[in-house]
């Protein structure tokens, strides 16, 4: 028993109050006689020394201090500690992928450590005290609430039905901060994982126990897939394209799998590729075969009884679409600039030669890449820029690159002479400058985007070094990247997706709708859109209203989550013992004493009113 308020307390002064009220403050009845003159005659008689008068034990007496007594209380607020203290247990759920991998040693049925840490936390949840509550966080790349704050023990694993741990590059660090800053002071904290953290390695909360439920496992993983085009015409009879893949076995003994790719043909799924593959201990395996063209997708799995996790043997492949860029050179045909540049784009993929108004890229002189252009055209002008005369650099002057432009990743200049410099008069951002010389730079007088290389060609060895294939291939891709569309229609979880809109789709108000994955949600709409934080395998789709605008495939593709032989079990007491408070329940007889205080102020006002009419004159 305990107190919430002891100053109430205090109010018990009132009760020797009470006695000293009725012990003072006697009352007589009144008696009528015949006559008065009888009581002049009568002698006072006086006792010598204090005669003390004993309390009158009344009923109104022992009602009103039966009244004050439990006013006290009712002010000081008694409490009653719970018999068994309850507990809030902060739960920290490892999310990574290997925790959706099946227990293939055990022998008996199969479970995945998901369903033993799941069963590891009923069996905790069940033992609790009454009153106790639950929270559940997801570690990963960043930390998730599952359940709660502060949930009924009843609710806590029926909320974990729909749990599926699928994260890569998993860090529990923020998942621990975030549970002991939930669990307060007196919170228990509780980390179910597949692998012990190695002491010192890692800083876990003092109160946090640690409880592994894995084991070392046997598992095949496709660690890489691509599917590559021909070159012919995808809708031709019989053309086919190649798909490249990365088989792994990283198991500790050898391992037999099918390998199988089936497509959607209609509502029918067709299998295009089946092949059986033998793969010892450690072995990494490219593998490649010849699959039909124009077929849309492939759904790839490796299957085998050694294979612990399923989630890195299923790849899912979107068929590319050629996005090849249209270049036009319009380069004097007898000049030196034209001859390099044809020589450095018979070297390069992914584009096809166009007229000038038809041309994605013009490659031109730079005396003619105009400040009036189409906005979507991109160009660029090879010097001379004009008649003035011109100075050359040699291989010892120093380059500076603007290294953040991705039209000059991968370019040294190391040993270039740089030849035909000249002065250049209009408005421009520089890429690439020698001193005060500006050598590449885009201008800013033109609503497209235009380049000028300050060069003449024929008097550098520019063109002798890798970085001009380099540059070209970079403006080629970056053009490629300006043009609406996905770039790309396969990627790995967590990668970013980045596309462009067409300009009419930009201009729209409304969000996009991305659906795939877990469930739809939606995404800003703009030039570029930018879709991130995708961490489960799927076939996405991104929807303008009705109209679908883009369609691509992620998978999951993490050697360090498919590795399952260094899975260690066992449990880690927490360092630190917590002594529980609990949580402390108020009296369940507060409202009992409340109908106390009312049944005496009932009683006190019946027993004055009995009192009120024996006082009473008769009539």
């Amino acid at each position: 028993m305990s107190f919430a308020n002891p100053w109430g307390l205090m109010a018990l002064a009132a009760l020797p109050a009470i006695a000293a009220i009725h012990l003072f403050h006697r009352r007589y009845p009144r008696f009528e006689v015949s006559g008065l003159h009888l009581w002049g005659v009568a002698q006072m008689t006086h006792t010598p020394g204090r005669r003390r008068e004993r309390l009158p034990i009344t009923a109104t007496l022992i009602l009103e201090l039966l009244a004050a007594l439990v006013l006290a209380l009712a002010l000081a607020r008694p409490q009653v500690d719970a018999v068994n203290r309850s507990v809030h247990l902060v739960v920290v759920l490892d999310g990574s992928a290997s925790m959706s991998a099946r227990r293939l040693t055990a022998g008996g049925d199969i479970k995945t450590f998901r369903e033993l840490a799941i069963a590891e936390l009923d069996t905790r949840v069940r033992k609790l005290p009454p009153g106790s509550v639950v929270t559940l966080v997801e570690s990963g790349r960043r930390p998730a609430l599952l359940f709660g704050p502060q949930g009924h023990t009843a609710e806590a694993i029926g909320s974990l039905e729909r749990w599926s741990p699928q994260s890569v590059g998993h860090d529990a660090g923020p998942a621990w901060n975030l549970a002991d800053q939930l669990a307060g002071e007196t919170g228990q904290l509780l980390y179910l994982t597949d692998t012990l953290p190695e002491a010192g390695q890692f800083t876990l909360p003092g109160r946090m126990e640690v409880v592994s439920v894995g084991e070392p496992q046997p598992n095949l993983a496709i660690t890489a897939a691509r599917w590559m085009i021909g070159d012919g015409d995808p809708a031709a009879e019989g053309s086919r394209s190649t798909v490249h893949l990365r088989l792994v076995n990283l198991g500790a003994g050898s391992a037999t799998a099918t390998l199988t790719a089936t497509t959607r043909d209609g509502r029918q799924e067709r299998t295009v590729l089946e092949r059986q593959v033998e793969l010892a201990a450690g072995e990494v395996l490219p593998f490649e075969a010849q699959v039909p063209e124009a077929i849309g997708q492939l759904d790839v799995r490796l299957t085998s009884d050694r294979d612990a996790l399923e989630l890195d043997s299923h790849v899912r492949l979107i068929e590319p679409v050629p996005r090849l860029v249209r270049v036009a050179v319009t380069l004097p045909q007898q000049s030196v600039a034209r001859q390099q540049v044809g020589r450095a784009l018979l070297a390069l993929p992914g584009w096809t030669p166009s007229g000038a108004a038809d041309a994605d890229l013009v490659i031109a002189k730079a005396s003619a890449v105009a400040s009036k252009a189409e906005p979507q055209q991109w160009r660029l002008g090879i010097g001379p820029v004009s008649e003035a005369s011109a100075v050359d650099l040699s291989d010892r002057s120093v380059y500076v690159l603007e290294k953040r432009h991705p039209l000059l990743e991968g370019v040294v200049l190391g040993g270039v002479i740089w030849g035909g410099v000249q002065e250049l008069d209009f408005d421009f951002t520089p890429l690439i400058t020698s001193g005060m010389k500006s050598l590449l730079v885009r201008r800013l007088d033109s609503p497209a985007t235009q380049f000028v290389l300050n060069i003449d060609l024929a008097r550098s060895n520019l063109t002798d070094t890798p970085d001009w294939p380099i540059l070209l291939s970079n403006l080629i891709e970056q053009c490629r990247d300006s043009r609406p569309g996905l770039r790309r229609v396969n990627y790995r979880v967590t990668e970013d997706v980045r596309f462009r809109l067409d300009e009419q789709s930009a201009e729209g108000e409304e969000l996009l709708r991305l659906e795939g994955g877990d469930r739809p949600r939606q995404v800003a709409r703009g030039r570029l859109v930018e879709i991130s934080g995708l961490t489960r395998p799927a076939y996405y789709t991104v929807h303008d209203d009705d109209r679908q605008v883009a369609r691509f495939a992620v998978n999951f593709q993490d050697i360090d989550e498919s590795t399952l032989v260094g899975l260690v079990a066992g449990e880690r007491p927490a360092v630190v013992e917590v002594d529980t408070v609990g949580f402390k329940v108020d009296s369940p007889y507060t409202w009992l004493i409340l109908l106390a205080i009312v049944m005496v102020i009932g009683l006190a006002l019946g027993d004055w009113q009995v009192l009120r009419q024996g006082l009473a004159p008769p009539p």
